[in-house]
């Protein structure tokens, strides 16, 4: 056998065994961030390694409310590179654990209410938003999903009584639940509804 086809062979084994070594960097965290929004604090934590999904992640601990929060992200392998962050109010930690990457979010009890995630790319990143449970500036209400699958459409405060109505698309049986906080951020009623025709209104 020529000496130029000996050595193609163990140079193209070489390449194709060197592609899933890439497709399967770990994932790391290289930096986290804050900011404020009228009616949410978002936490941005920047990703490097293997690429990942809506499906990559998910909330282990999804009730800010009593300060803290916590979110997964990925499989093993990961790594963390990124310091802790403390702005606004919030602090964020980010280590690497067996489940993947695990974000910690930390603030005074009461200030969020909930907390959001999506996964943006190019580049990579986690967005977290801690929303506020006090009322938001004016203008910073947030009327629509960011699906659209939920709408408030009207609403009417009294000392005595709220009114609301809205529209939904695509949620789950159609149900969802209204939930009235007063100035403090605390609940202070909810109410499980059932739209009907991709409508619901309570009081």
């Amino acid at each position: 056998m020529p000496a130029s086809r000996r050595l193609a062979l163990p140079a193209a084994a070489a390449l194709v065994l060197a592609a899933p070594a890439d497709a399967a960097a770990p994932l790391g965290a290289v930096r986290l961030r804050a900011g404020d929004h009228p009616a949410f604090v978002r936490v941005v934590a920047d990703l490097a390694g293997r690429t990942i999904g809506p499906n990559d992640v998910a909330t282990t601990d999804a009730n800010p409310f009593d300060g803290a929060a916590r979110i997964t992200v990925g499989g093993g392998g990961a790594r963390a590179r990124a310091r802790a962050v403390a702005s606004l109010g919030v602090r964020a930690r980010v280590v690497a654990a067996r489940a993947g990457l695990v974000l910690t979010l930390s603030a005074p009890p009461r200030r969020f209410k909930y907390v959001s995630y999506e996964v943006l790319h190019a580049p990579d990143r986690l967005v977290v938003d801690l929303w506020k449970s006090a009322p938001p500036a004016p203008g910073a209400a947030v009327m629509r999903a960011r699906q659209r699958c939920l709408a408030l459409t009207r609403f009417v405060v009294t000392p005595r009584r709220v009114s609301v109505a809205g529209r939904e698309r695509f949620l789950f049986e159609h149900t969802l639940v209204v939930r009235l906080r007063g100035a403090r951020g605390g609940a202070v009623a909810q109410r499980p509804l059932i739209a009907v025709g991709g409508r619901w209104s309570t009081s």
